[in-house]
């Protein structure tokens, strides 16, 4: 009986510990078929507009930054030339505060702009609406103005 125990697990163990390195290995051969660019870097094509964490309704329900510690929210590849608008809406008690940043990576440097906003969309609310002649990544992160609680959604909008 114990004999027959351990073989079962022995078989288990096998079937599951194989699965992750045969993905393993068809991710290592996947990289060494991949085009390289510049530096060996892997040539990776750039996901849809449709991945990006952008749906035009507010969304993920009502989150909370407290005291000093910021929510981060990636919201992904923005072409150029393309109105941005991030809008807001808060509790009664709540007065949030944010920042967008762009991140972009051009020609061997970083660089990037930051954008701030408290009570731009009314009722203690931050907004955002811009436009760039340039394509980045963007992030939005948002605490509370005065290092009390701040619970809020936000939308985001492109045009």
């Amino acid at each position: 009986m114990h004999r027959q125990t351990f073989a079962i697990g022995v078989a288990l163990s096998t079937l599951l510990l194989a699965g992750p390195a045969l993905a393993q290995t068809a991710v290592v051969k996947a990289k060494k078929n991949a085009t390289r660019g510049v530096a060996g870097a892997v040539a990776v094509s750039r996901p849809d507009m449709s991945k990006l964490a952008i749906y035009g309704s507010f969304g993920f329900g009502f989150q909370c930054a407290v005291g000093e510690t910021a929510n981060v929210h990636s919201l992904g590849w923005i072409p150029q030339d393309v109105a941005i608008t991030v809008d807001f809406e808060s509790t009664d008690e709540s007065d949030p505060i944010a920042t967008l940043s762009s991140i972009q990576f051009k020609d061997f440097a970083a660089g990037g702009e930051r954008f701030s906003s408290d009570d731009d969309g009314g009722d203690l609310n931050p907004y955002f609406r811009l436009m760039k002649p340039y394509a980045a990544n963007w992030v939005l992160t948002v605490g509370a103005a005065d290092g009390g609680v701040a619970c809020y959604s936000y939308k985001v909008t492109l045009q």
